[in-house]
């Protein structure tokens, strides 16, 4: 999904395990209080839950970070340009199956599990061929080592 090195993957750990702790029952023993709350304010049956009411700025807040995490999804190809990679945000946004392909894609090449860097480069789709012209000579100043990138 992500590589451990990718700040994708700690933000996603970071608020997986948040989610894996807050899920947890308190330990505590129950304790029954007697208190006062506005009239919208309900249990529904059940003296172990408080509902309250939903504000607007609650459901403004979960749809704009939904709309972040999606973008945050987006598969950079190799070789990708900002420009493009741009465009699939933009389209991941309006239009959200855009990138399915994409990440069926990245499934089925199975990228991560090789164990050799030239395979996993390979099924990445990252690699690349360099071709000398018939004229080319290397830098006279900087020498061979300089010229390859």
């Amino acid at each position: 999904m992500y590589s451990s090195g990718s700040w994708k993957f700690y933000i996603f750990a970071v608020a997986f395990l948040y989610t894996v702790v807050d899920a947890f029952p308190s330990t505590g023993p129950n304790i029954n209080l007697t208190i006062s709350v506005p009239a919208d304010i309900s249990d529904y049956g059940d003296p172990n839950l408080l509902y309250t009411p939903m504000k607007s700025f609650n459901i403004l807040i979960f749809f704009l970070a939904n709309y972040f995490v999606h973008t945050v999804t987006v598969n950079a190809l190799s070789g990708e340009s900002t420009k493009n990679l741009a465009f699939a945000v933009f389209f991941a946004i309006t239009f959200p199956l855009s990138g399915v392909s994409s990440h069926l894609e990245a499934i089925v090449r199975h990228a991560s599990f090789c164990c050799d860097d030239l395979k996993k480069a390979a099924r990445a789709g990252a690699l690349c061929i360099i071709v000398r012209s018939a004229d080319w000579k290397p830098d006279p100043i900087r020498g061979l080592e300089a010229s390859v990138y």
